[in-house]
């Protein structure tokens, strides 16, 4: 998700844990860092809200992950030392495959947390990548899904497995109105002008190329329209142009302002093996701040807008698109939905643990 989980604080993979925490369970963490080729053994960090959160271990992969071995050894050990109620794993196929493997070795439970279709991810063409995944998910104790989509997927795979959905989404007053003039002062944007856009991935498999030529057809209508984006481009960058406005990779912090900068918010998505499974955490971020909302009309982003098809558009259709958001520019339709929180969403997990499998194990 191009974040740390450990120093970013960012994500399910730290606020389910985190959350937890909160609820009074003791929680270690081990992070696999995929970017550091430093041979330091690890780093400790401690939860700084006070929870019962134990630690934070981060191990560096290394050079053609060289660490890998050293790492396994180190959590197998650590695993044994503590004797945890489970363990939860995420992330990829690796992880994955890694959790099924050192729970064996430390006769400990597992539940696996799926937060996309991992099988859609690059690392899963490794050879028994896929294959290894799998396996690890039919021998699982538990698996959380990001969507309902991909719950029906997995119970494909894995039919009896105890399953549960659990949608990625924000904390408590994180995200929240704001007024557009301070919203777009505080990043910068001119005061005036309609303004399209959205923050994220912008790598061409998502379909945001799409936005690069519907602002022309926008602009017929609103002259004075821009397209505003953020996010990781994946050597894909923006076109440089006076009606596009690129503001690289905000901190999270900032995403809230971005939005509320915004005139109709933009979520794209092509209908693939991630696409069919994705939830996107900016729906819920948006919705939160109450601001108009466009989403291709894919998998779980679908099933979320199903009863607002004006905020719905066909992926890959321009004239849908620019459709609709000349609807939401001149209509300003807003979606009122209910919004968990991560301590919502952690209080799910608890009971589902409790409930489906450490009642059985």
């Amino acid at each position: 998700m191009n974040h740390d989980v450990i120093q970013d604080q960012y994500g399910r993979l730290y606020h389910l844990p985190n959350e937890l925490a909160r609820r009074g369970h003791d929680v270690t963490g081990f992070c696999l860092n995929y970017t550091s080729s430093s041979r330091s053994i690890f780093r400790e960090t401690y939860n700084p809200n006070g929870c019962r959160l134990s630690q934070w271990y981060s191990y560096p992969a290394g050079v053609f992950a060289s660490n890998l071995i050293p790492y396994i050894k180190f959590m197998t050990y650590t695993i044994r030392k503590i004797q945890p109620d489970l363990l939860i794993g995420g992330s990829d196929c690796l992880h994955s495959i890694l959790t099924r493997w050192v729970a064996n070795k430390t006769n400990t439970p597992y539940l696996l947390d799926l937060y996309d279709n991992f099988e859609s991810f690059g690392m899963s063409r490794i050879p028994g990548m896929k294959s290894g995944h799998r396996k690890a998910i039919q021998n699982a104790a538990g698996i959380t899904t990001i969507s309902d989509s991909l719950n029906r997927y997995i119970r494909k795979l894995a039919p009896g497995n105890p399953i549960e959905t659990i949608n990625s989404t924000i904390t408590a007053g994180e995200f929240i109105k704001q007024k557009m003039k301070d919203a777009r002062a505080s990043l910068g944007l001119p005061r005036d002008g309609i303004f399209i856009g959205t923050a994220g991935s912008l790598s061409a498999d998502r379909g945001t190329g799409l936005l690069y030529e519907v602002i022309d057809l926008v602009k017929q209508d609103h002259p004075q329209t821009r397209l505003v984006l953020a996010g990781p481009a994946q050597g894909n960058p923006p076109p440089r142009r006076k009606d596009i406005i690129y503001l690289g990779e905000l901190l999270h912090a900032k995403i809230p302002a971005l939005f509320n900068a915004l005139d109709v918010a933009l979520i794209c998505m092509n209908p693939n093996s991630f696409g069919n499974y994705a939830f996107p955490q900016k729906a819920y971020e948006i919705l939160s701040c109450k601001v108009p909302v466009i989403a291709a009309a894919v998998g779980p982003l679908q099933e979320l807008f199903n009863d607002y098809p004006e905020c719905l558009y066909s992926p890959g259709d321009i004239a849908d698109l620019y459709k609709k958001i000349i609807g939401q520019i001149e209509k300003k339709s807003i979606v009122n939905l209910p919004i968990p929180t991560w301590s919502d969403q952690a209080e799910v997990l608890e009971r589902f643990i409790i409930e489906k499998i450490l009642s059985k194990n």
